[in-house]
């Protein structure tokens, strides 16, 4: 994820857009989380854009972006198990993405032509031959600002060279068969009597078997057994011996027949076994079973309890001489009885998601074993009973995977055998507590959009004092608190609990603006003269506008300032009042306005009017008419030294003064 941390001034609001298909904590905060989704991983670059909404009477919004690249995780793939000759070398094909460098790893002692390119050849140690096979790990290093390493194994098996052994030379009889009895070879899956003359082997692929000589063979008095040995691995090993013959009466010659593993068969028929020479046989075991008939050449042997428990018996036949020898022969052959493969997987379990899983599987009487899943999950080894099982995503997705552990049979057995378990994998809570909203003072606000997934209990907190109809619900009613209006925003808190065995929480927060209503103060009435203009002054707080009307029909230097300059209009003067009235409207989401009003009064400017010009006798005073409107009070004057009989009257009488009647 990313934190943005983006800025903006003289906004109503912000809006996050992306160009790809990931998410925002919050689309309309300024520092939300971004987490990129799968096609912003796939091209490896989104483009952010920041849009800013004017404030009014503003319109024009403002945009600005940014590119977030999206470094993808690196990966290694060591390739595929393989299989060298002792003393060869191993040419690697591994591959790995998204890396800056690679390094190869042995648990054993061997060399790489170079630990840090992908494909380099691998020389096995003294410890990789003595073990039989090596681990090679291939690491890949992240590229920033990734920084987790990524590691893959692949196993390579030492393959000992063959070995033969013809057995030492030897003489034997003319007309007789030669069993290949002391020969011996090791490390082979085949072997190959081949000859120097004409005779024919009974089976020339077994290392136990019988040679019978030819014309040619008897005439030259000797012949060359060769043993070839072949794992199809390493160059085949050859080894010979030298056949000579003689043609005196022969001793008794016996064959106990090759050694055999038996599977679950109730009994063995020996038929490979032969004899020479002989007057009587008799067939004996190391064990606890029973032949048909101990005199035959080619008895059938059924092993008893003992043979059994311990795995295997020796049988042994003993040949007398005729008449014309006086020297016994005898040889024994290993029956083995090979036990069935018993396979556990073990008890079933539950994990969390993105943990593993370790298996204590157990095997018996295995060749090997093999672990395998129906979903797509990766082993720390397919061919152990103990490792770690890492779940794939299918199986995180499904809920629950079957584990199954193959125990292979030991040849000559051919029956597997398969136990499985199932592993529930619990998925990690997530919390989406909604985008950030906002709400009027003495408003409430319900969570509608709040999510959760795979939680135990969910729980509500708040940063303020307010109150939630339900704090264990995902969609409570929230109750603003004293505190919350004061600071004008709350932080509330989602908490997802984990279900049983993951242990770990998902917190998720979302803001919660709490809008104050608008307040409006016309300012005190006053008072001005007809034809003067008048300052408000008005105030108003949390407003989106204010807007100045009239109850007459004088004009405002700007309606929507909260200090214009009213002009009084004709029907203003006429009243003699005007109602002023300032409206504060309300911030979204908010939807009530204030109003106050103030009254203007309009004070008309007075007239006078002294009366028309008059004359009058010496010796008369003067009755004065005057007349006056709009006035306060009135004050007669002279430009002489006449009297009034009350200058502050409209009709006072004058008298006037012997210098304005001279």
């Amino acid at each position: 994820t990313h934190a943005l941390a983006g800025t903006a001034t003289n906004q109503t609001s912000v809006l996050w857009t992306t160009s790809g298909n990931g998410t925002f904590s919050s689309t309309t905060a300024l520092n939300p989380i971004y987490t990129p989704g799968t096609s912003d991983i796939s091209i490896g670059t989104v483009t952010l854009t920041l849009t800013a909404l004017a404030t009014s009477p503003c319109t024009v919004s403002a945009t600005d972006t940014k590119i977030l690249t999206i470094q993808k995780t690196p990966t290694a793939n060591a390739g595929a198990d393989a299989t060298v000759c002792q003393g060869s070398t191993h040419a690697l094909a591994g591959t790995a993405t998204n890396q800056t460098s690679v390094l190869w790893t042995t648990s054993g002692n061997g060399t790489f032509s170079s630990t840090t390119a992908l494909n380099p050849t691998y020389t096995p140690g003294t410890n990789d031959n003595t073990a039989g096979t090596v681990t090679l790990t291939l690491t890949s290093t992240a590229i920033s600002p990734c920084t987790a390493q990524v590691s893959d194994d692949m196993s390579l098996i030492i393959q000992k060279a063959p070995i033969a052994f013809a057995g030492t030379d030897a003489t034997i009889p003319a007309d007789v068969p030669y069993p290949t009895t002391n020969a011996s070879a090791a490390n082979w899956s085949s072997v190959q009597w081949t000859t120097s003359g004409d005779g024919e082997f009974f089976d020339p692929t077994q290392l136990y078997t019988e040679y019978n000589p030819g014309p040619e063979d008897y005439f030259n008095q000797s012949v060359i057994l060769t043993l070839t040995a072949d794992n199809n691995f390493c160059e085949p090993v050859s080894h010979s011996m030298n056949l000579f013959f003689f043609m005196n009466q022969p001793d008794p010659i016996v064959f106990p027949g090759n050694d055999f593993t038996l599977c679950n068969e109730p009994n063995y028929h020996i038929s490979d076994a032969w004899a020479q020479n002989y007057s009587t046989l008799l067939w004996s075991t190391s064990g606890d079973g029973t032949f048909d008939n101990v005199t035959l050449q080619n008895p059938v042997y059924t092993p008893g309890i003992l043979d059994k428990s311990t795995g295997s018996a020796e049988l042994c036949i003993e040949a007398q001489p005729n008449s014309r020898s006086t020297r016994a022969a005898s040889g024994c052959m290993i029956l083995t009885i090979q036990k069935s493969p018993v396979a556990d997987a073990g008890d079933d379990a539950t994990l969390c998601e993105q943990e593993t899983h370790l298996l204590d599987g157990t095997a018996e009487n295995f060749a090997s074993v093999l672990w395998s899943t129906s979903g797509n999950g990766t082993f720390g080894s397919t061919g152990s009973p103990t490792t770690v099982y890492t779940p794939g995503v299918a199986d995180i997705t499904s809920g629950s995977v079957t584990l199954t552990l193959t125990a292979l049979a030991i040849s000559p057995c051919t029956v597997s055998a398969n136990d499985s378990k199932i592993l529930i994998i619990q998925k990690t809570p997530t919390a989406n507590a909604g985008i950030d909203g906002s709400v009027c003072q003495g408003g409430t606000h319900t969570l509608t959009d709040a999510t959760a997934t795979y939680q135990a209990s969910v729980l509500w907190s708040t940063s303020g004092n307010g109150t939630f109809s339900s704090t264990s619900t995902l969609n409570p009613v929230y109750t603003p608190g004293v505190t919350d209006v004061t600071s004008g925003t709350v932080t509330l808190t989602l908490t997802a609990s984990a279900i049983s065995p993951c242990t770990v929480s998902a917190t998720v927060n979302k803001i919660l603006i709490i809008q104050k209503t608008p307040t409006a103060n016309a300012g005190s009435d006053a008072t001005v003269c007809q034809e003067s203009i008048h300052a408000l002054a008005g105030t108003a707080t949390n407003q989106a506008s204010v807007l100045w009307t009239t109850s007459g029909n004088g004009t405002f230097s700007s309606t929507s300032s909260l200090t214009p300059v009213y002009t009084p209009g004709t029907t203003d003067v006429t009243n003699g009042t005007a109602t002023l009235t300032l409206t504060a409207s309300a911030i979204s989401p908010c939807t009530v306005s204030s109003t106050d009003s103030k009254i203007l009064f309009i004070q008309k400017t007075p007239t006078a009017n002294a009366g028309t010009n008059a004359t009058i006798c010496q010796t008369e005073t003067y009755q004065l008419s005057g007349t006056a409107t709009n006035q306060s009070s009135v004050l007669w004057s002279t430009t002489e030294n006449g009297t009034f009989s009350n200058p502050n009257i409209l009709n006072p009488v004058y008298t006037p003064c012997v210098a304005e009647i001279a």
